[in-house]
């Protein structure tokens, strides 16, 4: 019987019989920290008044009426903590009516914590020991708007716990620094962060700890705390806090699997969910939320066919432009690049020079280096080896006057042959990460081969050289017919305490052409939110952008009056600036499933698969999920991209300008879920935070 494809999604209609009659409460703060007290008072008017109470941006949203809140305000305000030491009042909003994000955000925020024993009672049946380890599988929520209807995300994730809560863990060490970096979970509610510093012994702060009125639980963990054992501070959520360190677990991340005594492969394999495995664990949940009259079917194909789209509804073939203007499938460019070459070869007036930095002694690099060298050749990239610097111990100095070697030889680029790494971590750089920092302060290009790729990698690693070279292996099959130019753009801008007028921030922009080849990257350092029409207007110089049609992926939602900046440079340049906003995390997932026309009928459940790059969930006409590439079978699911955009751009349009900018990637075979537009640019921008810069302000090779 033939079988019709099938998406659903983890996502959930609120049940309008669920939520109560809402009113909403106004903050007015000293200062501009709105989310940080709101999300804070939900527990404490909880714990005053009962009832519900539920953060959603700009409001507290309750079904709970109160009659003199101004006096709570008060008695907060003088609170020992001075957590809300800058609030100065909650005022009832007269005539309110809840908005469906606020509807959502109460459901999540007010209504589920209702089910989470039940729901974590349910969960605890999927976790397993792992030698010294728990594997867990916990439960994301979070309110959405689809369609102008409150919805539900219900996401399960594995988190791999060590047996030692942190105090347990000082036990074993020499030094209190090595709990530094670790990443921490709450014993007594979800929240998680990273142990940032070492704050003193409880003696000194149990005090003031208790002074902040913790829930029972957490209370009892100050408490019970010895004089001598010790607070630390943890970083969560773009904030930091005190907890005393036997309140905390240690979440066991790949940075940390070695000195934790880890084994990185069982790790992996114990946390990794298929979808089939994701979607068991689900059903569990959404069964007690079903039960409880809280959650209606989840969105799908089947129930709502109109808001899912694939590659035919996009216009979108994933085809490339390789040497002799020859178009071929993706899927099949390495041998079309083969036989046709390159789409454009890179302008060298002598032949590269490569220094090799090798931190793999014992591995066959020699037999890796003769054939990367054969493969330049093929693409027309004429190269020799001008010197090997041999890492011995991996250290900042070391790696450092290595590269100053091969700098000072007269290296163009230098390859580094480095060791597999199980995994990056924003707090824990790696030798890579060190690597790119320092060559991009040098100011040469550099080009990182990981151990696992000398056996077979030379050709993806001879396409990314080349492309670094200023060379293009291949374009889109078919130009954008609605952009002269696609730009990928973000704001770098630290956390904090500055007057917003002094904090340092870097602008970048990397211009494509609509065809796909790289243009340049243009850097512009500012200070202040308030001179960002200054570096607008250095990114998007009226020379190169006057009257075009301009496609701008932002990685991650337009802050400040970054929009506005935009939209005024280029009405002055006549310019159309097209702005959309590429978010990348706690976006749920989408399934796809094989179903018989009679199951179809049956509704009944069938085990998920991936589901095709290219599927997505439309949530309105300005805003959708977008699954951007497919992994293999027994890998975990690709989490989608959440593409927002406004008129005259449809959600079409930019979702159809993701998806053809994923097919650039100099080695198509990672499938990456960015497009190359904002590839890396959380590593960047990191890079930048640190006052790491290209030595050029543009250059018209990739950094």
């Amino acid at each position: 019987m033939q079988m019709k494809p099938v998406v659903i999604s983890e996502l959930f209609p609120v049940q309008p019989q669920a939520i109560p009659e809402l009113l909403a409460y106004e903050l007015q703060t000293a200062d501009e920290e709105l989310a940080a007290i709101g999300g804070k008072l939900p527990y404490r008017l909880k714990k005053a008044f009962s009832g519900r109470w539920a953060w959603s941006t700009p409001y507290i949203v309750t079904d709970t009426p109160v009659e003199d809140i101004q006096a709570f305000v008060e008695t907060l305000r003088n609170d020992p903590s001075e957590a809300f030491a800058s609030l100065l009042a909650l005022q009832p909003v007269p005539d309110w009516q809840p908005t469906p994000q606020a509807q959502a955000d109460f459901a999540a925020r007010a209504l589920w914590p209702e089910l989470r024993d039940d729901v974590d009672a349910a969960l605890a049946r999927f976790a397993h020991n792992l030698n010294r380890t728990l594997v867990t599988r916990e439960c994301e929520v979070r309110g959405w708007t689809i369609w102008g209807q409150p919805a539900l995300s219900i996401s399960i994730r594995s988190r791999l716990q060590t047996i030692y809560d942190l105090q347990s863990y000082l036990k074993n060490v020499d030094s209190v620094d090595a709990i530094l970096h670790f990443m921490v979970a709450d014993r007594a509610s979800t929240m998680q962060g990273t142990v940032m510093d070492i704050v003193g012994p409880v003696a000194e702060h149990r005090e003031r700890l208790l002074a902040f009125k913790p829930k029972e639980r957490s209370k009892r963990f100050i408490e019970q705390a010895a004089d001598d054992e010790i607070v630390v501070r943890i970083y969560a959520h773009r904030r930091t806090y005190d907890y005393v360190a036997r309140a905390l677990r240690i979440l066991a991340r790949p940075a940390d699997y070695e000195r934790l005594g880890i084994d990185p492969e069982q790790a992996e394999a114990a946390l990794r969910l298929t979808p089939a495995g994701s979607s068991t664990m689900l059903e569990e949940v959404v069964r007690i939320g079903r039960k409880r009259g809280l959650l209606g079917p989840a969105y799908s194909s089947q129930r709502h066919s109109a808001s899912f789209l694939d590659t035919a509804d996009l216009h979108f073939t994933p085809t490339v432009r390789v040497g002799q203007n020859h178009t071929c499938e993706v899927s099949a460019l390495q041998e079309h690049i083969q036989q046709y070459g390159v789409y454009k070869h890179a302008s060298l007036k002598k032949p590269v020079a490569i220094g090799v930095l090798n931190a793999l002694p014992d591995s066959p690099y020699r037999e890796f280096l003769e054939k990367l060298h054969q493969t330049l050749r093929l693409y027309r990239v004429p190269a020799r080896y001008n010197g090997v610097a041999s890492l011995q111990t991996f250290s900042h100095q070391s790696l450092e006057e290595a590269l100053h070697y091969l700098h000072e030889r007269g290296a163009d680029l230098i390859l580094a042959l480095l060791p597999d790494e199980p995994g990056r971590e924003a707090e824990q750089w790696g030798l890579a990460d060190l690597f790119t920092a320092l060559t991009i302060a040098l100011g040469i290009s550099g080009q990182i081969v990981h151990q696992a790729t000398l056996t077979h990698g030379e050709n993806a690693i001879a396409l990314s050289i080349l492309n670094k070279l200023g060379g293009t292996p291949h374009a889109l099959g078919t130009p954008l017919p609605y952009a002269d130019m696609v730009v990928g753009f973000d704001v770098a801008c630290p956390t904090s305490k500055q007057p917003d007028d002094e904090i340092p921030m870097t602008a970048i922009s990397r211009i494509f052409r609509n065809t796909g080849e790289f243009l340049r990257y243009e850097l512009c350092s500012i200070k202040g939110e308030k001179n960002i029409s200054e570096a607008i207007q250095a990114l998007f110089p009226a020379t190169l952008f006057q009257g075009k049609r301009v496609v701008i992926h932002r990685d991650g939602p337009f802050r400040g009056n970054e929009k506005q900046a935009l939209q005024a440079w280029g009405a002055h340049i006549q310019a159309q600036f097209l702005p959309v906003e590429i978010l990348r995390t706690g976006i749920p997932h989408l399934y796809g499933v094989e179903l018989s026309a009679d199951e179809l009928s049956a509704d009944r459940q069938a085990q998920a698969i991936h589901p095709s790059a290219g599927c997505a969930l439309k949530l309105d006409e300005q805003q959708a999920l977008l699954v951007t590439a497919q992994p293999s079978a027994q890998e975990a699911p690709v989490e989608p991209l959440h593409i927002r955009t406004e008129p005259p751009l449809s959600i079409e349009q930019a979702l159809h300008s993701v998806l053809s900018f994923t097919l650039l990637h100099a080695d198509v075979q990672t499938r990456s879920r960015f497009p190359v537009t904002i590839h890396y640019s959380d590593i960047f921008a990191s890079l930048l935070l640190r006052g790491i810069k290209p030595v050029q302000k543009q250059e018209a090779f990739p950094f």
